[in-house]
């Protein structure tokens, strides 16, 4: 068979006519608090307690300033004792482990722990008469093992508090250097240390210990296990096991006749008493009268006096090294090191010109201070023994170089900020940089901010000095550093009638210098019902918004009160469409908003004062008004196709459960129906979220949904279908977005899934999500998601927005939610093809096809493809298979199908080829042709396939869709047009007859 040599296909077309489319501070203890149990060296304190019972505790209430109320306490002068001033039904029950090789029970929950060793009760080995108790591992275990005291409370559910827990502990004269000591707080089966230290040189004398602050939330149902865990020790002693509680909400005052605690709950205000002076508690004061939340005084000692700015590790602006506003340089000349200590090694203050070092990166490198290996341990440690505030940030900055690289070259370069003082547990990572410096023989600076879940004993530098070699041979390894600057932020509480309604902190300093000046954000708004916000204070129960944008740093938190004023009520009627929908009495000047209307193919533009929707107000008039729901029409008819879903979220929404895929509740809205009979529901797609109706963030008094996550992440605000959704098309989803400025970290993809949760869907989880974009913050964004069936998923169940990123709580806005659906209509084939009768050379087979306005508006090119039936005969395809696609790999030197456009636009939507028929007036559906010419008169007789296409895009996704397809040769239409005769055939019988003659 010979090949078709020539096929020309000219495509001819008419012109049509596109249409147009249109707070709260944490305590700031006072100076009689005692040292934490973590500090080592000097900080651990001896006692020097003549007896061991509850006179130790002072004087009734028992309470101790910013420890708060015992509530447990055992002397050691019999086996527990118990004072509770929390519930009478707190019971400490007898516990027996028998799953240990050696079973001991002790009355009142005070055991040894895991078997390995005994507690019996015995003389005071220092003399003073007493009975304490000794914890002895006797031959249980190797003195590789622990020997533990144990405080079980089996019935002790916590209130909501900070808890203190404090003891006193003796080593025989023979134990080893380097005891380690744990006290735990065991919540949920997860111990936390509250308590630890190195022992170095402190035996055979009465130490007493104070474990670091920690907080249980309100609610929790833990237990609470206390040990106190000697590593690689015999025996020791104990006595004055003590736990204090200091209630949340709660504080004390002194006005010089002795301590007391004021406990109030969440939400309260405290007056101050009437007194001579001020109350003042750190760098915090009030006037006597003065009536604050008492989230601004938890866990505070106030006392009667002048304000006195102390360095307390907390208090805002203050470098916590040395009580100044400058870093700290070593340079002064001091006996002692001014606020550290050294771990696993000797601290000193050094001349660094002295160390015989060439570096660079200190410009001011004077006196440092030095540490020095004690081959004890592969990491280095600087500690500011001071208390660090729980959830406060603190800004730092030093300076660290170490000799290690020129003495064995590099290593583990690690530097670590730490939660608390065990190596183990890096809070704030690693440092970058850090080896680098080292390597090249320089300083190393390091600055960023640290913010501790939990108090803090003190600030805590760990460097890494493994070695390269592995020998892990430390000496002669040193530490250097200089230029310290830890500076706690200041908070910054924002107080509304009464109670805390925000909090931030403003960071204090930066590059070596703290802040002389704080700028203020004076731009959040709080609401009451009744009034009208005017702005900011710093003065409680001011009538006047005079809080400057600027205010010195006094090395105090702040706190801003927000000011209203009274305001009146209007009656507001509200009407639809000539009904009354509500009436309210609302405050005048306050938002409009709380009222919606749903009307199905409408959108909700808010309250007019007029029937037309001419003035829409978004806030209450000073006058009683009827108001009128203003709305705008939807288009059903779009660039995107039609609207088959729409929600603006002015009917509210409807709150149910439905069932994810693995059987767990989670809850939905139900949104309007959508159009055409097709249900479906806006829902979060999982548990992750919650919707609320709002008002417009931006100000426009439109209800919208606001989505709030609840701590998971990922959520799917999403529609779906009650069934899925298989016609073939294109399919977009397009909603409009407001995130708040002030948020971080958002990315977003709109996506599809084949899923509906009703187990209908092909696939679970087939998720389609190409097409992501970041928000603008602050504004309302529109975002469009196109997807196709069945190119891109099989079906449709679900489409919608996923939030894409690590789980946290957030909140974002959203409004107009649509679905399209532009179906996957073809051009239209004419059954009847035609000759064109012109030159010899244009001669040919004229095929015929017609296109809506709709799909012309929407595809990027139209025409025919054509192909010679044989060819399809012989590769066994039908014409239906006559596509784009069309390959096979049997068939070489043919060439399966030509083409031909009549209809071209750009990437910029320009049209560059255009070529029409004819149009329908009445439709203005256009009709294109293919004519294919040149074909011999050896092929005259045989049949051509020819089917018209066309490439569509919505929004970017494109298919490509074919008509049916007309079948025919050039001879058989000559012949029926010599057998139907007439004018035209008159005119070109000689043309015709050589045809059919052929």
């Amino acid at each position: 068979m010979k090949q078709l040599t020539a096929i020309l296909l000219a495509l001819l077309l008419c012109v049509s006519m596109v249409p147009a489319f249109a707070l709260e501070l944490e305590p700031v203890e006072s100076a009689a608090e005692v040292q934490s149990a973590s500090d080592s060296g000097a900080a651990l304190q001896a006692a020097g307690l003549a007896s061991n019972d509850k006179a130790v505790l002072g004087d009734y209430p028992y309470i101790a300033d910013g420890l708060g109320k015992v509530v447990v306490y055992n002397s050691g002068a019999v086996a527990a004792d118990k004072i509770d001033y929390i519930d009478a039904s707190i019971e400490l029950a007898s516990y027996v482990d028998e799953s240990k090789p050696v079973q001991e029970t002790w009355p009142y929950g005070v055991k040894t722990g895991e078997g390995w060793s005994t507690a019996d009760i015995v003389d005071d080995p220092a003399g003073s008469g007493s009975k304490v108790i000794c914890v002895d591992q006797r031959d249980h275990k190797p003195a590789t093992h622990n020997a533990q005291y144990k405080v079980l409370y089996d019935n002790f559910i916590p209130k909501a508090g900070k808890y203190v827990l404090t003891y006193d502990l003796r080593f025989p004269a023979d134990q080893a250097i380097g005891l380690y000591i744990t006290a735990r707080f065991i919540e949920k089966d997860v111990g936390t240390n509250i308590s630890s230290a190195y022992l170095d040189a402190h035996r055979d004398e009465w130490l007493h210990f104070v474990s670091n602050p920690f907080t249980v939330a309100a609610g929790s149902t833990a237990k609470l296990d206390f040990n106190a865990i000697i590593i690689n020790t015999i025996k020791y002693y104990l006595k004055n096991f003590t736990l204090y509680y200091y209630p949340a909400n709660s504080f004390m005052i002194d006005d010089g006749s002795g301590l007391q605690l004021i406990e109030k709950a969440a939400g309260d205000t405290y007056t101050f008493p009437q007194a001579d002076g001020i109350w003042v508690s750190g760098g915090d004061s009030y006037n006597p009268g003065d009536t604050v939340p008492v989230s601004l005084l938890e866990y505070k000692t106030f006392t009667l006096g002048e304000m006195v700015i102390e360095n307390d590790g907390k208090t805002p602006g203050l470098n916590i090294v040395n009580g100044k506003t400058v870093p700290l340089t070593f340079d002064e000349e001091e006996a002692a090191v001014p606020g550290f200590t050294a771990g696993n090694a000797t601290g000193t203050i050094a001349a660094f010109e002295d160390e015989g070092l060439t570096v660079d990166g200190n410009a001011n490198a004077g006196n440092v201070y030095k540490i020095t290996s004690n081959q004890a341990s592969r990491y280095m440690h600087f500690y500011a023994n001071i208390t660090l505030e729980a959830n406060r940030p603190y800004y730092y900055e030093f300076d660290i170089y170490s000799n290690r690289n020129i003495i064995n070259g590099t290593g583990n370069e690690c530097l670590w900020i730490i939660s608390g003082n065990n190596g183990g547990h890096k809070d704030h990572g690693s440092s970058n940089g850090f080896g680098t410096a080292l390597q090249a023989s320089r300083w190393y600076h390091a600055n960023s901010t640290a913010t501790y879940n939990a108090d803090q004993s003190n600030f805590h530098i760990q460097a890494d000095a493994l070695l390269s070699d592995g020998t892990g041979t430390l000496k002669d390894i040193s530490y250097y550093l200089d230029n310290v600057l830890v500076v706690p932020y200041y908070k910054v509480t924002y107080i509304s009638d009464g109670a805390a309604a925000a909090t931030a902190y403003l960071q204090p300093a930066a590059n070596g210098a703290v802040y002389d000046t704080l700028t203020l954000d004076l731009s959040k708004t709080v609401s009451k019902t009744g009034y009208r916000f005017l702005g900011w204070s710093l003065t409680p129960s001011s009538s006047v918004a005079d809080a400057p944008a600027t205010v010195a740093a006094e090395h105090k938190d702040i706190a801003l009160y927000a000011v209203f004023e009274e305001v009146k009520y209007a009656n507001v009627t509200f009407m639809d469409g000539g009904v009354q929908v509500a009436q309210k009495a609302l405050a005048i000047g306050s938002a409009i908003e709380g009222v919606y209307s749903s009307t199905e193919y409408l959108n909700f533009q808010g309250w007019s004062t007029t029937p037309d929707g001419a003035n829409i107000i978004t806030t209450v008039p000073d006058t009683d008004i009827i108001l009128y729901a203003a709305y705008d029409e939807i288009e059903l008819e779009t660039e995107y196709g039609d609207l088959i879903y729409y929600t603006d979220f002015s009917g509210g929404v409807t709150t149910g459960t439905r069932k994810n895929q693995g059987g767990s509740e989670y809850g939905y809205h139900e949104a309007a129906p959508t159009f055409d009979g097709i249900g479906a529901a806006f829902q979060s797609r999982s548990e992750r979220a919650s919707f609320a109706i709002a008002s417009d963030p931006a100000g426009t008094g439109n209800p919208v949904v606001k989505v709030t996550e609840n701590g998971w992440g990922y959520p799917r605000p999403s529609v779906t279908f009650n069934q899925v959704l298989t016609d073939p098309g294109i399919y977009t989803v397009s909603f409009r977005i407001f995130v708040p400025a002030d948020s971080t970290n958002f990315s977003f993809y709109t996506y599809a899934d084949t899923y509906n949760n009703d187990n209908t869907g092909p696939n679970i989880w087939d998720i389609n999500r190409p097409r992501s974009f970041s928000p603008t913050l602050g504004a309302w964004t529109t975002v469009v998601g196109t997807y196709r069936v069945p190119e891109d998923l099989g079906c449709l169940g679900v489409i919608g927005l996923l939030d894409d990123r690590s789980p946290s709580t957030t909140t974002y806005y959203l409004d107009d939610v649509a679905v399209y659906y532009q179906s996957a209509t073809a051009p239209t084939t004419s059954a009847d093809a035609s000759i064109r009768l012109d030159t010899p050379a244009t001669t040919g087979i004229r095929f015929r096809a017609s296109i809506t306005p709709r799909l012309r508006e929407i595809s990027t090119e139209y025409g025919f493809i054509v192909a010679r039936k044989p060819i399809l005969d012989a590769i066994g395809k039908t014409n239906t298979d006559l596509t784009f696609d069309l390959t096979d790999d049997s068939v070489t030197g043919k060439k399966l199908f030509i083409s031909g456009a009549a209809f071209i636009k750009d990437e910029n939507g320009t049209i560059t080829k255009d070529l029409q028929y004819s149009v329908d007036e009445a439709t203005g559906d256009v009709t294109y042709t293919g004519v294919c010419v040149g074909i011999s008169e050896s092929y005259y007789k045989e049949d051509l396939v020819a089917r018209p296409y066309a490439k569509l895009t919505v929004n970017g996704a494109s298919i490509t869709v074919y008509g049916d397809s007309a079948q025919s040769s050039l001879y058989s239409v000559a012949k029926a047009l010599q057998e139907a005769g007439g004018s035209y055939y008159e005119e070109h019988k000689d043309t015709i007859d050589a045809i059919v003659a052929e």
